[in-house]
């Protein structure tokens, strides 16, 4: 493959793709892609490795030769061949790079068309990837797999149209694709690796858990991380040496206290901490967060992912959700089971705004005018009045610990 742009900002303004934090982080693995790529033909572009690839997945073949076009589109442009590269690169290839596609743009033609069918093609280019993850896969598992890829090359019911996967859930496919998330009941279980800027002690003989925040500074509120709040913030440190670890506790609903704690090694011990292996922790939005059922899943996780993954060791389930969001509270019964979810959580700082709530409860994008927000269930009605008045719906993240 020719070598078209040698910078990364210049290939994004050919595409017509203005930066956003997740292709800035493309940027970084821009020059290691360009280093291995093929002289010739990518054989990701071709007719015949989609078909394969169909063939692999399950995919109905009524979408293949509509997919074998959009190869060639992006076979035939330079631009685009070129940032097809880098992005199979960063989603299947790169060593160090956890691939996130939010707030990604489409990439356009030199004529302004969008390129509708790229983050599919992009998807679907991980087949050498799924062939060696999912031979450790129970059936029931490939199952969801193939299920979960199809409906991303699929067609609308309606029209007849091809559909093509939306391209902010390229990152979120590429987990099929790699088998690194499975269904365990009523909850979704994926392989990770922690990297909320915290750490976690237990208490040798009691079992109580402390949270101490990584150093850093937080808003004068104590939720908020990089001093995002206004006027003066909250700065955390830590100090540790044989005996002793000390720093800025970090309460159950997300706040970093000014209060500095002092603990004894002899007494507590460090259970988590950033680079570790956890369990993220996803809930489908079909059917109710029942409490047993949710109980039920987080018990057999361990046990059904040790015989798939016997290498893994998670030590902590951990949740980013709307659903952990601290204002979510008000406008909920106490006896809801969303409450239920989330006060099995340790939350922690987390920043952002209503992006994340108009997703999952309203479906609409970030930038919708608020006025045409949806008012079927009170929760939509009362939330969209919330935020309809200038206040943020913030989510959350938190830790469930094991015991």
């Amino acid at each position: 493959m020719n070598k078209t742009y040698t910078t990364f900002a210049d290939l994004l303004k050919a595409l017509s793709i203005k930066p956003t934090w997740s292709t800035s982080r493309l940027k970084e693995e821009f020059e290691d892609a360009m280093a291995v790529a093929p002289e010739g033909q990518i054989e990701q572009l071709t007719p015949e490795y989609a078909a394969k690839a169909f063939e692999f997945y399950g995919i109905p073949a009524d979408m293949l030769e509509v997919f074998q076009e959009q190869q060639r589109l992006i076979s035939e442009c330079p631009a685009m061949r070129q940032f097809f590269w880098v992005v199979h690169y960063c989603m299947y290839l790169s060593p160090n790079y956890q691939f996130e596609s939010w707030g990604m743009g489409v990439p356009k033609y030199a004529d302004g068309t969008p390129c509708v069918g790229f983050g599919t093609v992009a998807l679907l280019s991980g087949l050498h990837y799924s062939e060696k993850a999912w031979q450790r896969l129970p059936a029931e598992q490939i199952k969801m797999e193939k299920g979960q890829l199809s409906w991303t090359v699929s067609r609308n019911p309606e029209t007849g149209e091809p559909k093509w996967v939306n391209m902010g859930l390229m990152g979120w496919n590429t987990l099929y694709v790699k088998a690194l998330i499975m269904d365990v009941g009523r909850l979704t279980f994926e392989l990770q690796t922690f990297y909320y800027g915290v750490r976690a002690y237990r208490n040798k003989e009691t079992g109580k858990y402390i949270v101490i925040a990584e150093p850093g500074s937080y808003g004068n509120d104590g939720w908020m991380p990089d001093g995002e709040s206004e006027e003066d913030v909250v700065v955390a440190d830590i100090y540790e040496d044989d005996k002793i670890v000390r720093g800025n506790m970090v309460t159950k609903s997300g706040q970093v206290c000014r209060i500095v704690m002092t603990l004894d090694k002899s007494q507590w011990e460090l259970v988590l901490e950033d680079g570790d292996p956890v369990f993220g922790v996803h809930i489908s939005p079909n059917g109710k967060l029942d409490p047993e059922a949710a109980a039920e899943s987080y018990a057999n996780a361990r046990g059904y992912f040790k015989k798939v993954y016997p290498e893994f060791e998670p030590k902590a389930f951990i949740c980013d959700s709307w659903l952990l969001g601290r204002e979510l509270p008000r406008f909920l019964k106490h006896t809801s089971n969303i409450l239920h979810f989330a006060s099995e959580y340790h939350n922690v700082p987390r920043s952002g705004g209503n992006e994340d709530t108009l997703n999952f409860l309203f479906k609409a994008g970030p930038d919708v005018d608020l006025s045409t927000l949806p008012e079927t269930t009170n929760l939509q009605k009362n939330i969209k009045e919330w935020m309809m008045s200038g206040k943020i719906m913030y989510s959350g993240k938190g830790i469930r610990f094991f015991d």
